[in-house]
């Protein structure tokens, strides 16, 4: 992709918005972990690039990256409790920003309603998630699929390769495996009920939206 591109959270969208029309016009594209509604900002015409992943390993890569990473705000705390990963779940029950990000996460960013007032709301949420992942303006892709959303990137101009370097590399599935089977029966209701319907969404998507998924075509 072709510079200038910025930065960009949710909270920031108004310094977005605050710039001359001139500069967001000579923009490129922005990026960060955004919900739908960000191209608004921008006050030209925009697409969305959304990427999902399995909700399961995605909140666990959550739990990883702040562990790993010492400038998040939750850094400290993790470390030096040595919170495991159940811990983590526990304490984010009481956390609004934890929960929002781990509790059906995806759905909520994809809706645009990654408020606290989306919470109980998650069967409509994921009607509007649906709606926004098959709409015109979107590009949606899947970190397990990955090879397929570059493929698309490439024959839409937006990439000249398929070939670019990776970033942010999960650790391995054992990892994953263990942190799972440790959790006690309270830890894994938790987990499975912040996983529930960003499972289903990612089920759905990956049956209509994935080129080479194996569903037949009914009219076959």
């Amino acid at each position: 992709l072709l510079l200038p591109a910025r930065l960009v959270n949710d909270a920031s969208l108004e310094e977005l918005r605050a710039l001359p029309r001139v500069q967001r016009q000579q923009l490129r594209y922005i990026h960060g972990h955004l919900s739908m509604g960000a191209g608004e900002a921008l006050g030209t015409p925009y697409r969305y690039l959304s990427v999902i992943r399995r909700p399961g390993p995605r909140i666990f890569s959550f739990y990883q990256y702040i562990c790993r990473t010492k400038t998040h705000p939750t850094h400290a705390l993790l470390t030096e409790r040595g919170m495991s990963f159940g811990e983590y779940l526990d304490y984010s029950t009481t956390e609004m920003p934890h929960r929002l990000e781990l509790d059906n996460g995806q759905i909520r960013r994809l809706s645009g309603s990654f408020t606290h007032k989306g919470l109980g709301q998650e069967r409509q949420i994921l009607k509007t998630a649906l709606y926004n992942a098959l709409a015109p303006n979107m590009i949606f892709g899947f970190v397990e699929h990955f090879g397929a959303l570059l493929d698309s990137l490439v024959a839409e101009g937006y990439l000249s390769s398929a070939d670019i370097p990776k970033r942010n590399v999960s650790p391995n599935s054992d990892l994953y495996d263990s942190a799972i089977a440790a959790l006690t029966p309270g830890q894994k209701d938790i987990f499975d009920r912040y996983i529930a319907w960003d499972t289903y969404f990612y089920d759905v998507c990956e049956a209509l939206l994935l080129p080479q998924a194996s569903i037949k075509d009914p009219q076959t």
